[in-house]
């Protein structure tokens, strides 16, 4: 959130001074979020790697009741409006619109935008896939010979049953029901 407070407050040229920060944080909840984001990212920028001993030295300072103006300027050898200016320009750098653009609806906007045009996509694929199907219908209609479908062949399955023996005779192995059909006017047994 102070990511996009500062790359908002960065590109729209509205960054609070920080003579106002000194003074006191704004009592608009949206400023005071840009306050809070700007105290924390101007610390940051005063605790860059090279700068730790100077930090430290500015801290020591302050705690020794020097103000913050002259602390500064014998910590950093530098005024808080350069200090400013060069913070500014740091965060310029830093906070393009790209995090503006990433951070909130942009990026479902986007989303949205490709399921559309896949789905749009898609529709068109499958008209063109129709309308191929209709003309192959169309040419296998037209072909000669083939101007109605084929008569339905019957078949007719029948189940044998086994032959009654009379008692003398010894039973051969008992016949097993085996599925006959007939086609075309002759049997065939069916394995």
């Amino acid at each position: 959130m102070r990511m996009r407070a500062l790359s908002t407050a960065t590109l729209s040229d509205r960054l609070i001074p920080l003579e106002q920060l000194a003074r006191g944080f704004p009592s608009d909840p949206v400023r005071a979020e840009l306050a809070y984001a700007e105290s924390a990212d101007i610390v940051r920028f005063l605790l860059r790697r090279q700068e730790r001993a100077r930090f430290a030295a500015l801290l020591e300072r302050v705690r020794a009741r020097e103000s913050f103006d002259r602390a500064l300027e014998d910590a950093y050898n530098t005024t808080r409006d350069a200090l400013e200016l060069e913070w500014q320009k740091d965060v310029a750098k830093r906070y393009t619109f790209w995090p503006v653009l990433m951070g909130g609806g942009l990026v479902w906007v986007g989303a949205l935008g490709l399921f559309v045009w896949g789905w749009h996509r898609r529709r068109a694929r499958d008209r063109v896939t129709l309308a191929r199907w209709a003309r192959e219908e169309a040419a296998e209609d037209a072909a000669p010979g083939l101007s109605s479908p084929p008569a339905p062949v019957r078949v007719h399955v029948v189940l044998s049953r086994p032959a009654t023996r009379s008692p003398d005779v010894t039973p051969p192995l008992p016949e097993v029901d085996v599925p006959k059909v007939q086609h075309d006017g002759q049997w065939h047994t069916l394995h």
